[in-house]
């Protein structure tokens, strides 16, 4: 059974005369089926293009015909333009059509009005449609996602929900495919489901949801620094595009393979439109592939345990931590009577309770379950020859049920959001950590999720420690003398120096709460110095005719007191000591140097006519001895 196409300009009178004709035969003839497209003469000239190059066609003019056999989206094959059309239905119905141009032009006047009247309803309409773009839409688990989230009720506005996918011209056939597969199914219906966006900006502008699916994994013969420059390019060409043409009520969610914390905190240090607790990274999908292999080593079916909490930058340092995960155990809860029962009875002497546990002394082999994993994944990303998709897919319908269900759900779950400090993480970096939701509907860090161990905060540590020094790296950090355009250019000599002005800053911050302590410290330094140069003088009046000696026991002093300088100087920083204070001890330390100084020159004075003496003392002996043998 053939199915019609009919497209023109809906000013045109030969297509409205083809649409009188189609109208009346599908009347009559319940197996004549047809479908109008109406395209603006704005519109008509890129419409007809496309399909001339699809399809090898060289049809320019208003109407423009053909028809697909047994299924609307197959292969198309053309009837022609008006006259092409009216030999066809000759020829296969016997019908005949002759209208006055009068009439044509008064049809083709009302239809244009009512083509206008029905695109502002359109346009209203739209406003109550959940718009979700999917950027990335060759990836695989594309299909599979819409599949899931067009059966989210919460999810669907009053006139329901529509896709728009994006992505390369290099992997647009498999758009193409997903888009005529799920418009099929809804051809009855008054819209597509499906779209595609010819251009980046098209699939960002006024969407409600925008979800990333591309891979950002590192390629073959690529080191770490060249795979996150190329995910730093990219998104932020992606925020440039979000800040000139996205709703300020934008929920961004990056659900890639690869550094998918890395890539949205670069979209939340360039993207001044949206707020940052609209960018959120799924990372739920890790732990969920922990499930099998911690229910094989302790037992516990699968579906009584909950999943473990992900921490970190996935992508460049994680941490699953399976310890913390929570179960339903069955606890028997005895009666009083069970003490006192006699043998045999067939009373009952207690009942079975669930109750809440956490698996910590369960899971005492942390590297054996990371071991197992890692292994399980390389054989199927072997066998798949492609990263698996299904946890990601349920990690973000898992996601959306619970930001969009009514009430707010209570539920913690592990997600990479922007972080506010909690649990020692650097704030406003996206950090993979348990969230939960607040009552403005905004994912914030769960800063109460209790940490048992000191392995769990080692593992954390190193995680936020790791992600710093790469964000660092990369010009990431809020640091106004750094620019995040080239990312090859950053060394690691402009890290340290970062480390080294932040540590500052801190100590200086820190200053109001230290300085009591601070006053103490220089206090107990200046008795310490009193003492060092009353042991001086002892040390110097019994070692005067060792002047070496001496000389060794100035300079130790005098890089004593360079040190002791340096020392004062930092803790003058970090304490923010009063300046009068400030100036009264340098005034001490420079009067005990000049006394120091003036002793010592004292005591060599001393030892220099000590000496001279004895030499003296010693010439006129030996002149007596002279004389006495002269004489002799």
């Amino acid at each position: 059974m053939p199915y019609f196409v009919i497209s023109g300009k809906p000013n045109c009178p030969h297509f409205m005369h083809a649409i009188h004709v189609a109208k009346y035969l599908s009347e009559r003839l319940p197996n004549f089926i047809y479908q109008k497209v109406e395209k603006l003469a704005t519109e008509w000239a890129k419409y007809v293009y496309k399909l001339n190059k699809e399809n090898t066609w060289y049809i320019t003019e208003s109407p423009l015909i053909w028809k697909e056999i047994n299924i609307w989206g197959g292969k198309k094959h053309l009837i022609g333009g008006l006259s092409e059309f009216w030999e066809y239905v000759y020829c296969y119905y016997g019908l005949e059509s002759i209208c006055p141009k009068t009439d044509l032009e008064k049809l083709a006047a009302d239809n244009l009005k009512f083509f206008v009247q029905h695109q502002k309803i359109a346009m209203e309409n739209e406003k109550n449609v959940r718009v979700i773009a999917i950027h990335g839409a060759s990836a695989p688990q594309t299909f599979h996602l819409i599949d899931s989230l067009l059966q989210i009720s919460d999810l669907e506005k009053r006139e329901g929900m529509c896709f728009k996918l994006y992505d390369t011209q290099s992997n647009f056939e498999k758009s193409d495919e997903t888009t005529t597969y799920f418009n099929n199914l809804s051809i009855y219906g008054n819209r597509n489901v499906v779209t595609i966006a010819a251009t980046e900006e098209e699939a960002v502008k006024d969407v409600d949801i925008l979800i990333h699916v591309g891979d950002f994994r590192k390629k073959i013969r690529e080191n770490m620094q060249a795979c996150l420059k190329r995910c730093f390019i990219s998104m932020q060409h992606l925020a440039e595009i979000i800040n000139k043409h996205a709703r300020r009520n934008c929920i961004v969610i990056m659900n890639n393979h690869g550094p998918v914390c890395f890539l949205a905190t670069c979209l939340v240090e360039m993207c001044t439109r949206l707020r940052p607790s609209n960018i959120v990274a799924v990372t739920a999908d890790m732990g969920l592939s922990v499930l099998n292999v911690v229910s094989e080593e302790s037992g516990i079916p699968v579906e009584k345990l909950s999943a473990p909490p992900v921490w970190g930058s996935v992508g460049l340092c994680s941490f699953v931590d399976e310890r913390h995960i929570v179960f339903k155990a069955d606890v028997y809860r005895p009666y009083e009577r069970a003490l006192s029962s006699p043998i045999g009875s067939t009373l009952p002497l207690g009942t079975m309770k669930s109750e809440l546990r956490l698996l910590t002394n369960l899971m005492t082999d942390h590297e054996k379950i990371k071991r197992t994993i890692d292994e399980r994944h390389a054989k199927m990303n072997v066998r798949l020859n492609r990263a698996p998709i299904l946890a990601k897919i349920r990690a973000v319908t898992s996601l959306l049920k619970l930001w969009f269900a009514s009430p707010y759900s209570d539920s913690i779950i592990s997600l990479g959001v922007s972080s506010n400090g909690s649990f020692g993480i650097t704030p406003g970096i996206v950090f993979s950590q348990p969230v939960k939701l607040d009552d403005r509907g905004k994912w914030v860090p769960f800063d109460t999720f209790p940490l048992l161990s000191d392995f769990t905060r080692s593992q954390i540590q190193e995680c936020v420690s790791v992600c710093s020094e790469v964000l660092q790296l990369c010009g990431i950090e809020k640091n106004d003398d750094i620019s995040p355009v080239d990312i090859v250019s950053m060394d690691s000599d402009s890290s340290s120096t970062q480390d080294d002005e932040e540590s500052d800053g801190n100590k200086i911050n820190e200053g109001e709460t230290l300085g009591k302590s601070g006053n103490i410290d220089e206090h107990e330094e200046e008795k310490e110095g009193m003492n060092e140069v009353k042991s001086g003088k002892e040390s110097d009046n019994g070692e005067v005719d060792k002047e070496e000696k001496t000389v060794d026991n100035n300079e130790e002093k005098e890089k004593n007191e360079e040190i002791g300088k340096v020392g004062d100087e930092q803790t003058y920083k970090r304490a923010e000591m009063d300046t009068d204070e400030i100036i009264e001890i340098k005034e001490k330390i420079v009067t005990i140097e000049v006394q120091e100084s003036e002793e010592n020159i004292n005591v060599e004075k001393v030892g220099t006519a000590e000496k001279t003496h004895n030499e003296v003392a010693q010439g006129l002996d030996g002149e007596e001895n002279m004389g006495t043998k002269e004489g002799e």
